[in-house]
């Protein structure tokens, strides 16, 4: 299943996010994200929150929403809570940037606490939550490819790049990686602990298809 996860971050552009939205199986939007689908073709299939930021027009225009009082999840978690219970088992989440670091970081800390295979789709980025295993991904050649340790990690490698790591320990406060050098064809992370991000370098205007974001998994 393609399913499309929306917050209310913005940043994405309109046009990007219709392509996405109108390519996907199933769209889920976190309360305010649902405000960008008015006036257009997109009907989310689901909004949950909240509901302290989204329109009211917003929700009749939604084909389905469900409310929550909760506050000590955010949004972004009960977005995910609800593409579990619907038994998706990945999904793809945008309009998380916006100008608010603090959402910017939730989106990030709710991605790591997900059982969800989830991926970060930015405005020239396209991001994936790495566990203990192995990743790996179609990259255009010449792409910029950074690996950032969420939480410490150990014997991390990654090859189809200009510069390889092999086995080295990563952690928040010491060794990241950013700005190497895709060589063309696929790039693969491993790590045997931990959680890190695969970040990989989009097109700011086109929308890649869902098939170009495929990733292999290995435990």
């Amino acid at each position: 299943m393609k399913v499309l996860g929306v917050l209310g971050g913005g940043d994405l552009s309109k046009e990007k996010l219709l392509r996405w939205a109108q390519t996907a199986d199933y769209v889920l939007a976190a309360d305010g994200g649902a405000n960008a689908f008015l006036h257009t073709p997109v009907r989310p299939d689901l909004v949950v929150g909240d509901f302290d930021s989204v329109l009211p027009e917003a929700l009749l225009h939604a084909k389905r929403h469900s409310q929550s009082e909760d506050q000590h999840t955010t949004d972004c978690d009960k977005l995910f809570a609800e593409a579990q219970e619907l038994g998706f088992h990945a999904i793809t989440v945008t309009c998380f940037e916006g100008d608010d670091l603090a959402h910017v970081l939730a989106t990030v800390h709710s991605a790591m606490r997900s059982k969800l295979d989830v991926r970060l789709l930015g405005r020239r980025s396209l991001s994936y939550v790495v566990h203990p295993g192995t990743v790996s991904i179609e990259v255009k050649s010449g792409a910029k490819i950074g690996v950032i340790p969420l939480l410490p990690c150990e014997h991390v490698s990654v090859t189809g790049v200009k510069w390889p790591l092999n086995k080295v320990a990563m952690t928040p406060g010491g060794l990241t990686s950013i700005s190497n050098v895709a060589d063309g064809g696929r790039v693969s992370l491993s790590l045997a602990s931990g959680i890190a991000l695969l970040v990989q370098e989009s097109d700011e205007e086109a929308a890649p298809t869902w098939e170009e974001i495929a990733v292999e998994r290995a435990k």
